[in-house]
């Protein structure tokens, strides 16, 4: 993918099998999963160098002017670089006869719940426009645009975890866990906090589940490189309950979780 991105940004390939494993049922067209790396990025003076006016709309920027911490606003803008480039290569992809706008014509925005959309693409709200998730943890941030409602999350494989464990991961996830190849003990349990959080994203356009709702009841791993992880989610209601698939991978000591239900 040839894409002018900001020099502090890099653009991390993920496993070719992801794309597919998210396709899987071809019926959602969405962009590729936009990973960036924005660890090059450090000190105001970085930030004073780019060219925000090229990247963002006016209401963006007064928006990045609101956050008081570097450490926030670097955060906010590797997010939404990252989503503009999803949102471009899903017209690319998708909508080859579209003409598109610049970067800081794709105006993004939060609900009042804090989930991200596309208020306004140039001076018209798209009925064509996809829904995007946005995720970010260390110097990595994660986009997606799709056809439909997705989620997308990153987390670092940190101690952290392993102390709210009780928080998502129940005694027969954990077994469940433990069927998955990888060396690094926290690994699987990044991936299951990812796959979680990225589907609560996906579904919250309706309403967000909690982590209980969510049950691991199986991992596909016909792709070691791929692990799916397939939940169950409980609801208070009746009729069969609801099974979503979320493909995972890692980068470095990073778990990537990506849904689209």
């Amino acid at each position: 993918m040839s894409l002018m991105i900001p020099h502090f940004f890099r653009i991390r390939p993920l496993p070719e099998t992801l794309l597919a494993q998210i396709r899987a049922s071809d019926r959602q067209a969405c962009s590729i999963p936009v990973l960036l790396d924005f660890s090059a990025l450090k000190t105001c003076a970085d930030l004073k160098t780019m060219d925000m006016e090229k990247w963002l709309s006016a209401e963006e920027k007064d928006r990045f002017l609101e956050f008081k911490l570097q450490k926030r606003q670097i955060e906010w803008l590797a997010g939404r670089i990252g989503a503009k480039i999803a949102v471009r290569d899903y017209f690319r992809t998708h909508f080859r006869d579209q003409k598109m706008p610049a970067d800081n014509e794709i105006v993004i925005a939060n609900s009042a719940g804090g989930r991200p959309f596309i208020a306004r693409i140039g001076k018209e709200v798209w009925r064509q426009a996809p829904d995007i998730s946005i995720s970010h943890s260390g110097d990595l941030s994660l986009a997606l645009a799709a056809a439909t409602c997705c989620g997308v999350d990153v987390q670092r494989a940190v101690d952290t975890l392993t102390r709210v464990k009780e928080r998502f991961c129940a005694t027969h996830e954990e077994r469940l866990l433990a069927g998955v190849q990888e060396s690094r003990p926290l690994i699987p349990l990044a991936l299951l906090w990812a796959a979680k959080e990225a589907a609560k994203k996906a579904l919250s356009i309706l309403a967000m589940p909690g982590f209980s709702e969510l049950v691991l009841t199986g991992i596909d791993r016909t792709c070691s490189q791929v692990p799916v992880f397939i939940f169950t989610r409980h609801r208070h209601q009746t009729g069969p309950p609801e099974k979503i698939r979320v493909a995972t991978a890692c980068h470095q000591t990073s778990a990537i979780g990506i849904c689209i239900p």
